[in-house]
């Protein structure tokens, strides 16, 4: 986990003990076993529950008669308890070898329940490896879900600033990472989708974040091939389909899974070209 990742001090909520165990308290604690095991569908339930259950006791009126200063202790107590719930959904999204899916299910729980908390930053890089990880294993029935998620990530991050004790120039790394997995996941999907346009602007935003990744390179370079060849027939844009054949050229002299489709796309790309077009 990093260094920067901030934890409440449960200290602190411990000492606000109350005569007896209600249901924020018993769900609070539910919460504390499931994050300390971590147990990531435990987390995401529980943090749900006792954070709709914290932000109801926060909100509760004085009862009439009832003692100020108890009051206010358990509004403050109740506010602490909401913050944990962001805490847990953080920490447990970071933990080391867990499955992407939950590692996706958490960080988005933690976005509805609070899109700017200040724990989100913690789960962010293990939510773009996430990311990654189910975009390599893509098939028909997955591929919409996918996307969802990277066009979220992107959408997330481009509103977001280095969270609290987080060095400016470590957040932009992991905001790097999360516009080039999120770009290109989308521009990948887009190109098998055959979404020409959507490929082309996703994969163009990814590729200053990508450049240095001859792998990933080497796909985005081969579906925008595609894409703006495609996309330039449609709009009888000769230039934009010129850019699609030296983008598959481009695919085809970087060793990977696409290279010898990309060298027989640009061919036929160049040919299609040289042939004077029909009156």
């Amino acid at each position: 986990m990093k260094t920067w990742m901030v934890a409440i001090a449960l200290c602190s909520l411990a000492g606000l003990a109350w005569a007896a165990p209600d249901e924020l308290e018993d769900s609070y604690n539910g919460l504390k076993a499931a994050e300390a095991k971590k147990d990531a569908d435990g987390v995401k339930r529980l943090a749900a529950a006792t954070s709709k259950l914290a932000r109801a006791a926060a909100v509760a009126p004085l009862p009439a008669g009832g003692d100020a200063a108890a009051w206010k202790e358990r509004v403050d107590y109740s506010k602490q308890v909401d913050t944990y719930t962001e805490y847990a959904l953080g920490a447990t999204a970071a933990t080391p070898g867990l499955e992407p899916g939950k590692v996706v299910e958490l960080v988005d729980q933690l976005i509805a329940q609070n899109s700017k908390s200040k724990y989100l930053g913690a789960g962010m890089p293990a939510y773009v490896g996430a990311l990654g990880s189910l975009a390599s294993s893509l098939s028909a029935s997955n591929r919409d879900r996918a996307l969802a998620y990277a066009n979220k990530l992107v959408n997330t991050m481009k509103a977001r600033s280095a969270p609290e004790g987080v060095a400016e120039a470590d957040w932009e790394k992991v905001r790097a990472a999360a516009f080039g997995s999120g770009y290109y996941i989308a521009g990948v999907i887009n190109g098998q989708k055959q979404v020409w346009k959507d490929c082309d602007t996703d994969l163009k935003e990814a590729l200053p974040y990508i450049n240095k990744d001859q792998s990933r390179l080497g796909v985005a370079y081969f579906y925008l091939g595609l894409c703006d060849f495609q996309f330039g027939q449609q709009l009888n844009d000769r230039a934009m389909m010129q850019a699609g054949q030296k983008y598959s050229d481009q695919s085809s002299n970087i060793p990977g899974p696409n290279q010898a489709q990309a060298r027989q796309n640009a061919y036929a790309m160049r040919n299609q070209l040289a042939t004077p077009a029909k009156r």
